[in-house]
């Protein structure tokens, strides 16, 4: 897998940078057949695009991909700026958010907020872990969105019902996170909604 590689997310063509990806090394052609071709990957970058085009004014986000660390900054007036850093522990994710200094560019905030789930996108390419903690884990992988735990959860779930209904799944795979049958979340979620009704009842 390729490293070192930077990529501008400026005015973004999502199947073309998908293409450069492949055709780098960046990553693993995501899954076989139709127009679900690219699967859950193809709506990553499409939601990495959206985060950057929210502010047409906005700098464009710059990923770099190391074998160490994957970090999103931006350019600003001729320097960089970084938002959020990822490494890793074996299977644990170690996000580092920046916190931006006072008098900071409100349009830099705006992204600076993004950043971490931004980059969680990038990771979950990458094949990175995406949990930090068993503690974030339960605490956020129900989440609709922000936290590297929710993507994780989410990949998991998305996959399940593609291998249910036939897709051939070719996806990095993420690091200590379990892959269950759709079979296995069904009957997780009945056994969760039967204790809620019982302990409401």
């Amino acid at each position: 897998m390729a490293r070192g590689i930077r990529f501008r997310a400026d005015a973004i063509d999502v199947t073309a940078l998908h293409r450069e990806l492949v055709a780098t090394g960046a990553v693993e052609q995501l899954g076989l057949g139709g127009a679900d071709e690219l699967l859950w990957g193809d709506c990553d970058l499409a939601s990495l695009a959206e985060n950057r085009l929210a502010d047409h004014d906005a700098p464009p986000p710059i990923v770099e991909l190391g074998s160490a660390a994957v970090s999103l900054s931006v350019a600003v007036d001729q320097r960089s700026v970084e938002l959020a850093r990822a490494e890793r522990e074996g299977e644990r994710l170690v996000l580092r958010e920046i916190d931006c200094p006072s008098g900071t560019d409100e349009r830099i905030r705006g992204l600076a907020w993004d950043a971490p789930s931004t980059l969680s996108l990038w990771l979950a390419l990458e094949g990175w872990p995406l949990v930090r903690s068993t503690d974030a884990w339960d605490k956020f992988h129900y989440s609709d969105a922000g936290a590297p735990e929710a993507l994780a959860y989410k990949i998991a779930i998305w996959e399940a019902w593609d291998r249910a209904h036939g897709w051939h799944v070719e996806t990095p795979r993420v690091p200590g996170l379990a892959y269950p049958t759709w079979e296995e979340l069904e009957a997780r979620w009945n056994a969760e909604a039967g204790k809620s009704r019982g302990s409401g009842g």
